[in-house]
């Protein structure tokens, strides 16, 4: 490591600078984003949880009941070498079991999406990957696998497992087909 002299900070000083800067700017680009979806139902802005990032919250007149679909789980269909390669490189935040071993949703262009600058509403797009993780005890909402006879496919959707007033912020427990 280069030691520099008094009037030249160390590598590693600089380094960690840059470091926080950039960690700066995108806490600050988070911070500015704020977009409507479905018509206001669902709204996706910087969660409440230090570090999480983007969280999905209840929109302004809206409420939810225990048992209600808030959304989907949208993602690109990728299989289990995919789902690894992304894995390894660090970049599998926003990937999901379908079937175990077999089939992933990967929902970072969804996240991208919400990221677009001008960016105020985003209809008929499920923000369920958004949803940040919680404890059971602290979790409102829960991930739901289903069957769709007309496409003969699974969908995963995010339910409210208690009611939800507007400006909640929607967390749900992952389990294990989360972190897969």
């Amino acid at each position: 490591m280069h030691a520099g002299t008094a009037n030249e900070p160390t590598v590693h000083t600089t380094t960690m600078k840059r470091v926080r800067d950039a960690d700066d700017e995108h806490a600050k680009s988070e911070r500015a984003v704020h977009v409507a979806v479905d018509g206001g139902r669902l709204v996706v802005r910087a969660s409440t949880i230090a570090g999480a990032g983007l969280g999905v919250f209840v929109g302004a007149g809206h409420a939810f009941a225990r048992g209600d679909t808030l959304t989907r789980f949208d993602g690109a269909l990728i299989d289990q070498r995919a789902a690894q390669r992304l894995r390894f490189a660090g970049a599998d935040t926003y990937v999901r079991t379908l079937v175990h071993g077999h089939a992933y949703l990967d929902a970072a262009h969804v996240a991208a999406l919400v990221r677009e600058p001008q960016r105020r509403a985003l209809d008929g797009v499920g923000v369920g990957g958004l949803a940040n993780h919680a404890p059971r005890c602290a979790a409102n909402a829960a991930y739901v696998r289903l069957w769709q006879r007309a496409t003969a496919s699974y969908v995963v959707v995010l339910r409210a497992t208690r009611r939800l007033a507007a400006g909640d912020e929607v967390l749900a427990y992952y389990g294990r087909d989360y972190w897969w």
